[in-house]
């Protein structure tokens, strides 16, 4: 019983951190990012890494208040708008 328990715990911790980063247009990242604040929906710039710019969206589910669905966008932060860019970079990070 311990080791079928131990088993489903790790297919279930190795399933779930599988998600690969979305990768988006330079546009298309900007209008999440930039996206009005709203009760269900909140998107957190994570930041640059390898050329890369990182966004994460978070979705309230609409049936269970607890529950959250993220979301990693990536684009080639060459191509952003420096001006979005540094908006992006001096936005307050939100408390979750």
């Amino acid at each position: 019983m311990k080791k079928m328990l131990w088993y489903v715990l790790w297919v279930g911790i190795a399933t779930g951190c599988n998600e690969q980063p979305k990768q988006v247009s330079p546009d298309e990242f900007t209008r999440l990012a930039v996206a009005p604040i709203a009760t269900m929906v909140y998107s957190e710039f994570a930041g640059v890494k390898d050329g890369k710019a990182i966004l994460r969206v978070s979705r309230m589910s609409s049936y269970r208040k607890s529950k959250w669905k993220d979301t990693v966008y990536v684009t080639d932060a060459a191509k952003l708008d420096a001006e979005v860019l540094k908006k992006l970079r001096s936005r307050p990070k939100p408390y979750r």
